[in-house]
């Protein structure tokens, strides 16, 4: 398939292999090479964070390799809320900016958001998902990653 790649050799060309792919690595590597690079496909309010949005968002599905999930940006956002799920590992949270309010849930990293502070100011980066629980339907941020507000951050 299109995301694959390989090559063939011998076991005992491993550390020639190596020493050559350490080498060309460190001739063309920098430490920024190293930081990890989020996408962001559009910086949206909490208001757009609705059950209309999320739907039409779900038209572009399936999302994989060649489709990737759309990716969104709220910057300035309070923290109002964490609450943990049955599984400690993830969060339920609740975020206001300037009247509007939204909710969403944070996988796999919980401890991350419990040591940030209620009523601090966050940016957030996340998924825009349907929520369907007990009969009704209502849309939700998927969090992916977050960061403190700072004024200038881009």
């Amino acid at each position: 398939h299109a995301m694959a790649a390989g090559c063939s050799f011998s076991t005992d060309q491993i550390p020639t292999i190596l020493e050559g792919l350490h080498e060309y690595a460190g001739a063309r590597l920098t430490p920024e090479d190293f930081l990890p690079m989020r996408v962001v496909d559009g910086e949206v309010s909490l208001s757009e964070i609705n059950h209309s949005v999320a739907t039409s968002l779900s038209l572009l599905e399936p999302f994989g390799a060649g489709n990737p999930e759309p990716t969104f940006m709220a910057k300035e956002v309070g923290l109002i809320s964490i609450k943990p799920t049955r599984n400690p590992v993830h969060a339920q949270f609740r975020v206001g900016r300037q009247g509007q309010f939204s909710s969403g849930i944070y996988f796999n990293f919980a401890e991350n958001l419990s040591k940030i502070d209620l009523g601090s100011k966050l940016d957030l980066l996340f998924t825009i998902q349907v929520d369907e629980y007990n009969g009704g339907r209502a849309a939700k941020m998927e969090l992916k990653d977050f960061r403190p507000s700072t004024p200038d951050a881009d």
